[in-house]
C-alpha cells in the first residue's frame, strides 16, 4: 500500500464498499494520509452519506446490499451531486460492466484486485479535472476560505 506520489489533495472520500475488510483498508490508506474517509457498507447508507456530505470523490462498488452501485450512481447523477467525480472500484470486470458503468455517470472504472498507487493516481486525475472547472473559495469582504485545502486567508489592508 505504499504510495510514492506526492499528494496536495487533502480531501473528504466516500467509500461505499460492502466487503468490510476492503473499506477498512481503504479507509486506513486514505486517513493515513490526511484525507478525511466516511464508509458505507451499503447502497442506501451510501445515497445518505453522499446526499447529506460535501465529498470531494466518490468511491464506489457495484455489488452493494440494498441498492446496487449501478443504481446507486445513476441516483446521483441525477440531483445535485452531478459534478462529484465517482470512481466504480469493482470485481466486476468486462467490457459490458464497464461501459454500463461509465454511461450511468462513473468518471472511472478500476477492477479489483487493484493497485494502490494506479487508484491514488486516477483519484488525483479525477480531482485535477474538477478542479479546473471550480475553485470552492468563499470571499466575505478582505476573507477567503480555501474549503478544499482548508485554507483562510485575510487581505492586509494598505490602509491605515
Amino acid at each position: 500500500m505504499n504510495d510514492s506520489s506526492p499528494s496536495t489533495f487533502h480531501g473528504r472520500v466516500l467509500v461505499i464498499e460492502d466487503n468490510t475488510d476492503i473499506a477498512m483498508l481503504l479507509v486506513d490508506f486514505f486517513t493515513d494520509r490526511g484525507h478525511i474517509a466516511d464508509c458505507a457498507h451499503d447502497g442506501l447508507t451510501g445515497l445518505h452519506l453522499a446526499a447529506s456530505g460535501e465529498h470531494d470523490v466518490i468511491i464506489l462498488d457495484l455489488a452493494l446490499p440494498g441498492l446496487d452501485g449501478l443504481e446507486l450512481c445513476q441516483q446521483l447523477r441525477s440531483v445535485k451531486h452531478a459534478t462529484v467525480p465517482i470512481l466504480m472500484l469493482t470485481a466486476r470486470d468486462g467490457e459490458d460492466s464497464e461501459l454500463r458503468g461509465l454511461a450511468l455517470g462513473a468518471d472511472d472504472y478500476v477492477t479489483k484486485p487493484f493497485s494502490y498507487p494506479v487508484l491514488v493516481a486516477r483519484i488525483h486525475a479525477l480531482l485535477r479535472r474538477g478542479s479546473e472547472t471550480s475553485r470552492p473559495v468563499l470571499r466575505v469582504g478582505d476573507l477567503e476560505l480555501d474549503t478544499r485545502n482548508r485554507v483562510c486567508h485575510r487581505s492586509r489592508s494598505t490602509r491605515r
